[in-house]
């Protein structure tokens, strides 16, 4: 696996094929360091969220905007055919 460090609080954790394995916000990094003092010893699969919210790279910037407004989000991925990320939509508030 690896991490994309991209300019917003989420790194996108990308499986060996190249597809999508899972994000991590810095909520999850918050959360994890409230009953824990650091991070030693941590691996991405222990904080990442496995099943995020994506939307495929056809729909309509309307579509992820009403997503985002309904699901409380402030970005979702957007996929292309092959189940690998092709960008990140952020909102605007």
């Amino acid at each position: 696996m690896a991490a994309v460090i991209i300019p917003a609080p989420v790194a996108l954790v990308m499986a060996d094929n190249g597809g999508l394995a899972g994000v991590i916000t810095d909520g999850d990094l918050r959360r994890f360091l409230v009953d824990h003092d650091n991070l030693k010893g941590l691996l991405a699969l222990d904080l990442m969220n496995t099943t995020p919210v994506t939307i495929s790279q056809e729909a309509m910037v309307a579509d992820a905007e009403q997503l985002m407004r309904e699901d409380h989000l402030k970005w979702v991925i957007a996929l292309n055919d092959d189940h690998q990320v092709a960008g990140l939509l952020e909102g605007v508030d």
